[in-house]
């Protein structure tokens, strides 16, 4: 019965190491979407300034900038989209990762 126990405990703490580790990397993932939706956030930006300038030169690109500037709009409500889910999915990934040491330190009480 010890060895049954002592068997189980040592399965229960391989597999928290691995849902650590998971957590981890779904951390890490989730860190690096958010870096290049920002990278891609201050690229609309530029890309929407950039718009409005060329929408001064004259009345016909005004109605064309304006087609692309609403576009761009769209993309930058996207991105921020995105970039408020990646940030939701990070807090997420953070509370496993917290939740995954928890587990793991009352797993850790049960070895013998």
């Amino acid at each position: 019965m010890i060895d049954s126990l002592q068997k189980a405990s040592a399965d229960a703490v391989k597999i928290m190491s691995k849902s650590q580790g998971q957590a981890s990397i779904s951390v890490q993932e989730a860190s690096q979407a958010y870096d290049k939706l920002m990278y891609i956030t201050e690229a609309i930006t530029h890309i929407s300034d950039m718009s409005t300038q060329t929408a001064a030169a004259t009345e016909e690109q005004s109605l064309v900038n304006k087609g692309i500037s609403d576009n761009t709009l769209r993309i930058r409500n996207i991105a921020d989209e995105l970039s408020l889910e990646s940030d939701q999915a990070k807090e997420r990934a953070g509370q496993l990762n917290t939740l995954a040491d928890h587990l793991h330190d009352q797993v850790k009480r049960f070895k013998l």
